[in-house]
């Protein structure tokens, strides 16, 4: 078994730098899927509602008309 020694940002740096296909893979894989779903997805949003009105229940000597 070997000793390990502590790691460094360089190893890792490094380690990236080795297998940058698991890193840009996925990266591309992602990122074609997001384009394909903005391609394919509806465009167009309906959004609905309802204004419900009730009179007030303070009285009128408490808050006057405008």
């Amino acid at each position: 078994m070997k000793n390990s020694e502590p790691r460094t940002l360089h190893d890792y740096l490094a380690l990236v730098v080795r297998r940058r296909w698991w890193v840009m893979g996925p990266f591309a894989a992602l990122l074609a899927f997001s384009i394909l779903v903005c391609l394919v997805a509806p465009k167009v949003y309906v959004s609905e509602t309802m204004i419900m009105i009730e009179p007030r229940e303070v009285s009128t000597d408490f808050v006057k008309d405008l």
